[in-house]
Parts: structure tokens; sequence; C-alpha cells
């Protein structure tokens, strides 16, 4: 992944729910937040594929969650 000029260095897709992923060097992790959900939902990982794990796992959450509603 190559930092970018906005801090965003990729851009995770996952059942119509996007999210933004940065390295974060205070945390030593992988951080994001998924942009087009209602909600604010946030995610991490050690590492990218745990960051890429944990995302769709939020979104599957997020789309149980929305089912309870």
């Amino acid at each position: 992944m190559k930092e970018s000029d906005n801090g965003v260095t990729a851009l995770l897709r996952y059942r119509g729910y996007a999210g933004s992923l940065s390295y974060s060097p205070e945390d030593g992790l992988y951080v994001g937040k998924i942009l087009n959900a209602k909600d604010m939902l946030y995610f991490h990982g050690k590492t990218v594929k745990e960051a890429e794990e944990n995302f769709r796992d939020c979104v599957e959450e997020y789309i149980d969650w929305q089912k309870t509603k």
C-alpha cells in the first residue's frame, strides 16, 4: 500500500460498502472506517490482511444488526 496525500492508503469494497484503510504509526495498526454507512463504523488490524478481514466482518455484523432494527 502506498501513502497518498490525504492519508488514505486503500479503498476497500464489500457487499456495497466502501471502507478507507490507512496505517497509524502511533497505534502500530492499520485503521479504517466504513464510508457509506448511516452509522459510524470503524475497524483495525495488525496487518493489512487482518484489517481487510475485520472490515468484512464489520460489514456482515452491520448488515445483521440492520435486520434487527
